[in-house]
């Protein structure tokens, strides 16, 4: 069974251990329903790097995504990012998917941990066809996302930046962005959970910076007992 790194830190927290998708993950500290309200009313913090993460590259990178893609990659601007799936020939779903241009002609796909091996064997069964590569830097990359109301207002006070807008940002090494399926900002907002992309070497330290700023700037959320 694979590990994150922040595994260490999830058995020092006395974490319940699941295997899910291949991978030793936590599902609960305190107990769920404690960590349940303390997200939808506070904030918590989330080791999902489990995920997998592909970098698409090069002149004909839009069109091998739109091909391999069901929805329309020419939308996404520099900076944002789009929900996705990969369809077969026969259009059922083989994963689904983000998807964020990072730069004119270079995108990171991040995709289910259960079938990294899986998207990564579709995609270049394709991508010959087409000017541009891919890699994969599942093993070098690690995600944390910070869910709930005050979630936004979270990141917003570490990175000293204003994401409201929703744009995909580069501070310091990390990439930070916001996406949610979850709900866990007000409906008015586009974009509902904030997700960090981190280097691997770096996200304990990362993690530690999270879990110190967010007793200080909320002290009455029970996040001081490092919800993940």
């Amino acid at each position: 069974m694979k590990k994150t790194s922040l595994f260490e830190k999830h058995i020092e927290l006395n974490a319940k251990m699941v295997d899910f998708g291949g991978f030793n993950m936590p599902i609960q500290y305190s107990g769920i329903s404690d960590e349940h309200i303390n997200v939808r009313n506070n904030v918590g913090i989330f080791d999902v790097s489990h995920m997998g993460e592909f970098f698409v590259s090069g002149k004909e990178a839009l069109q091998f995504l739109n091909h391999i893609c069901s929805n329309n990659i020419e939308k996404i601007e520099i900076n944002k990012a789009q929900y996705n799936c990969f369809t077969n020939e026969n259009g059922g779903i083989i994963d689904d998917l983000i998807v964020y241009r990072c730069d004119e002609n270079e995108y990171m796909l991040v995709v289910n941990a259960s079938n990294i091996d899986k998207d990564w064997n579709w995609l270049n069964r394709y991508i010959n066809k087409y000017d541009c590569s891919i890699i994969n830097e599942s093993d070098n990359i690690g995600l944390i996302s910070v869910q709930g109301p005050k979630s936004l207002q979270l990141i917003n006070d570490i990175f000293n930046k204003d994401f409201t807008l929703g744009e995909v940002q580069m501070v310091e090494g990390y990439l930070a962005h916001k996406w949610g399926l979850t709900g866990d900002l007000p409906s008015s907002h586009p974009y509902k959970t904030s997700i960090t992309t981190v280097k691997k070497t770096r996200i304990n330290l990362f993690l530690n910076v999270f879990c110190n700023f967010s007793r200080s700037r909320f002290p009455n959320s029970r996040n001081g007992k490092r919800i993940f």
